[in-house]
C-alpha cells in the first residue's frame, strides 16, 4: 500500500508542477491548484486512516498477522 500512496502522491505533485508552469495559460488555475491540493490532503488523510486500522488490526490479532502481510 505504501507504494500505492507514494505513487498517487507522486502524480499529484507532477500536476501541481505543471499546473504551475502553464498557469499563465489557463484561466482556471487555482481552481486547478486548490482541487489538487484537496486531493493530495485526502490522500494523506486515507493513508493515516490506513495505518491507524492496520495497527489496530494488528494489535487486536497478533497471533493471526504474519511477517509478509505487514509490508501491505
Amino acid at each position: 500500500m505504501e507504494t500505492f500512496y507514494g505513487e498517487i502522491s507522486g502524480v499529484l505533485d507532477s500536476m501541481e508542477q505543471r499546473s504551475k508552469y502553464f498557469g499563465g495559460e489557463l484561466s482556471d488555475t487555482n481552481e486547478l491548484q486548490s482541487h489538487i491540493m484537496e486531493l493530495k490532503d485526502q490522500l494523506l488523510k486515507e493513508k493515516d486512516d490506513y495505518n491507524v486500522s492496520k495497527c489496530l488490526v494488528i494489535r487486536s490479532f497478533p497471533w493471526k498477522v504474519s511477517v509478509s502481510s505487514l509490508d501491505l
